[in-house]
């Protein structure tokens, strides 16, 4: 295991086979890896069964599992268990905002409202980054020196949770995590010409397995 030591488990639930539950300890180690990988917003939590503290381990856990809703977790981190192992490795998500950001061959429209589609984990980000990358290429490639960049859209609120605006994508369970990437080129020529609008879902935006040393 990766440095992030536990007595026993964090957040929903109760104690199993006689080890601690929610250790005061415990719970600042957790809600310190929390912050420092981005989840700011626990920055407070005292107590392991704070709802929006078994939220966001919950949100964690999603991400961790490629999944577009926040459904795909208990809300729980037992001792040496996937979601343990995961908050101590080295590529573990970090949330981080894309709002207003803008990169080689894309660029975030900020035509929304921040909290409402600002935020995605640097797991997105980074495809985004090799995304845009691989399009200008396309276009050096083709000889196209008009290809406008991508239009990255509305990703995450601020705190995990549905976009607004974004209802038939997020039954898709796609905005939720991974966000939404519009391609929107003012004209579609040469091999890399995007359609109207292209998705990217979080499981290829995500490593195979958490990295054992931090």
């Amino acid at each position: 295991m990766a440095t992030l030591r536990l007595s026993g488990s964090v957040g929903s639930g109760s104690s199993k086979k006689g080890n601690p539950h929610n250790d005061p300890k415990d719970v600042e180690a957790v809600r310190d890896r929390l912050v420092e990988l981005g989840f700011t917003w626990v920055s407070g939590v005292t107590k392991g069964d704070d709802k929006e503290f078994m939220r966001t381990i919950t949100l964690f856990q999603s991400i961790c599992k490629g999944k577009g809703q926040a459904k795909e977790g208990d809300g729980r981190i037992d001792l040496e268990g996937n979601t343990h192992r995961w908050l101590a490795a080295t590529n573990a998500p970090k949330w981080v905002k894309i709002f207003a950001k803008t990169g080689i061959g894309w660029h975030n429209t900020a035509d929304f409202h921040e909290t409402n589609g600002g935020y995605c984990t640097d797991w997105l980000y980074d495809r985004i980054m090799d995304a845009g990358l691989t399009y200008r290429l396309g276009s050096i490639i083709s000889f196209k020196a008009d290809f406008p960049p991508l239009w990255i859209r509305e990703c995450s609120p601020e705190k995990g949770g549905d976009a607004k605006g974004h209802k038939k994508a997020t039954k898709r369970a796609w905005t939720w995590i991974c966000g939404c990437l519009c391609c929107r080129p003012t004209r579609r020529t040469g091999l890399f010409s995007a359609p109207k609008a292209t998705k990217i879902n979080a499981i290829i935006a995500m490593p195979p397995k958490p990295s054992c040393e931090r």
